[in-house]
């Protein structure tokens, strides 16, 4: 998504736990996080093998905050799909909507990450 990498670099440097929390195989979440170059800016990632359900339930999301050591409450779910942004819902967590993902639902929504003002993860963890 366009504005993501610059978002995990940024946050990274902010101090910020990150995962990626995924439905799709380990293999797959693997070879993305190599691609984009995420080594030593994401503390964990969760994979399909690692849960039982898929989204819309949470189990994805409030795994990657177990991992993370992070109450769900402090957690921001970061999703371009419906199914995701229910998930983040159920698990307690507030959400950001990309793309048209969580119009309705998401704590924030917006056309794409690089349109994203700056404060909106700090402003979403101390709601």
């Amino acid at each position: 998504l366009p504005g993501a990498a610059e978002w995990v670099r940024t946050l990274h440097a902010e101090g910020w736990r990150q995962a990626i929390a995924s439905s799709a195989p380990r293999e797959n979440v693997e070879v993305m996080h190599q691609a984009l170059g995420f080594d030593g800016l994401i503390d964990t990632l969760v994979a399909a093998e690692d849960v039982s359900r898929g989204k819309p339930d949470p189990e994805v999301f409030l795994e990657a905050a177990r991992r993370l050591g992070v109450p769900p409450a402090k957690c921001i779910v970061v999703e371009d799909a419906e199914a995701g942004i229910e998930a983040a819902r159920r698990g307690g967590m507030p959400s950001v909507g990309v793309a048209g993902a969580g119009r309705e639902s998401a704590s924030v929504a917006v056309a794409s990450l690089a349109d994203l003002p700056s404060d909106t993860f700090d402003h979403l963890v101390q709601e």
